[in-house]
């Protein structure tokens, strides 16, 4: 009866010494787990500052395209303005040549009716 009991006593302490061994890994496998979990949740905020930051850079961006369409359409305004300004000096310039051709034409007709009436009255 000694005999299993050193043996029932021996497989108990070979048992407890494999748990120990067991627990110590454990640990270390849980100390590794808080480490990694700690590095993890580092990243996930400095993802979430670099995707705020993100956010605003498009916000600032698409402020920035919509001011350079309105300077682009801003610029295309402009152009046709000037090319209408041109064309409105154009036609002006036609119309004070005319006007002044129109001009020397009644000059000339009222000369040649003086005339006439000058040669009727002669």
């Amino acid at each position: 009866g000694v005999e299993a009991v050193r043996r029932a006593v021996d497989a108990l302490k070979k048992e407890n010494q494999n748990l120990q061994v067991q627990l110590r890994l454990a640990q270390r496998e849980k100390a590794t787990c808080a480490t990694e979990a700690k590095r993890l949740q580092s990243q996930v905020h400095r993802l979430g500052k670099q995707l705020e930051e993100s956010i605003i850079k498009n916000k600032e961006l698409e402020e920035l395209i919509g001011t350079l369409r309105n300077t682009q359409s801003n610029m295309v305004m402009k152009s046709e303005y000037n090319s209408c300004q041109a064309e409105l000096g154009r036609l002006r310039s036609d119309q004070i040549r005319k006007e002044g051709e129109h001009n020397s034409l009644v000059q000339e007709l009222k000369e040649s009716l003086n005339r006439e009436q000058n040669n009727l009255h002669s």
